[in-house]
């Protein structure tokens, strides 16, 4: 668990605006990630999204914090804040519960197609190439180094008072309306793969 003076410095660092950099840089590679460990922040304009004041703690030029993540998430990963950021902004939403919610806030915005995999999880399918797109012209990002970040996630997503986290955030009052959107992706996924009646009954 974070000391006071520490976690107090993470919490500040996520209202300065000016550590805010477009998802759109970092996609690009204008803009180099550190190979680090660390938390992050993602910002979008709330409206976008259909998220309405009140759901959120931290609004900054119109922007607000809306999902804040660790990497590693564990110990033992040897994953960095590069290889994470890169992973909500280039892989699908089977890899990224933040491209899974967005996707699911923005399905009918962006016509979005959700299909179920073997493995049981849920992407987008060759419609992620325009919630890739979305994303990095809309959202911005912020991170700090931390040693092990790990062990401040309940902190962080208490604090920060996320939208779009959903583990240990149950109290939130937009976990129901994210929980609803993404169960509706789950739905519409099942039924894009079932088969048509002639096969069933085969």
């Amino acid at each position: 668990m974070a000391g006071e003076d520490e976690f107090g410095i993470i919490l500040s660092a996520f209202r300065e605006s000016e550590r805010q950099v477009p998802a759109s840089l970092i996609r690009n590679k204008s803009v180099r990630v550190p190979t680090e460990e660390g938390v992050y922040a993602w910002f979008f304009e709330p409206a976008r999204l259909g998220i309405r004041g009140g759901y959120y703690e931290v609004l900054v030029e119109g922007r607000a914090l809306v999902y804040v993540g660790m990497v590693p998430s564990r110990r033992d990963s040897r994953k960095k804040l590069r290889d994470r950021l890169r992973n909500h902004l280039r892989n699908t939403a089977r890899q990224s519960t933040l491209r899974l919610s967005l996707g699911a806030l923005l399905m009918e915005k962006l016509s979005l197609e959700p299909k179920a995999r073997s493995d049981g999880r849920i992407d987008f399918g060759v419609t992620e190439a325009a919630l890739g797109d979305w994303i990095a012209e809309h959202g911005w990002v912020s991170w700090m180094p931390h040693p092990s970040p790990w062990q401040i996630e309940g902190q962080l997503v208490h604090a920060l008072r996320t939208p779009l986290n959903l583990h240990g955030n149950e109290t939130h009052p937009f976990f129901s309306i994210l929980s609803v959107a993404r169960a509706r992706v789950r739905e519409k996924a099942r039924g894009s793969n079932r088969l048509f009646p002639e096969d069933e009954k085969a």
